[in-house]
């Protein structure tokens, strides 16, 4: 191997460890991201859930009178 060769591999390799870091970099901010869409995702269900119980006991309540 000539000198150029070793050095065009030391380059390639930096930029592979550059590369590695850049997607690490993302994958934490995609994991991230998921983490908060699931939980958004999470509370609107609870709210759903919440917003039908309610439509429950208020069509319960308010059928009351006519029994």
């Amino acid at each position: 191997m000539t000198l150029i060769h070793l050095h065009l591999m030391r380059h390639m390799l930096m930029g592979m460890r550059e590369l590695l870091l850049v997607m690490l970099v993302m994958r934490k901010i995609w994991e991230m991201y998921e983490m908060l869409l699931r939980k958004h995702w999470l509370e609107d269900i609870d709210n759903v859930i919440c917003a039908k119980k309610m439509m429950i006991s208020a069509h319960s309540i308010s059928s009351l009178p006519n029994i």
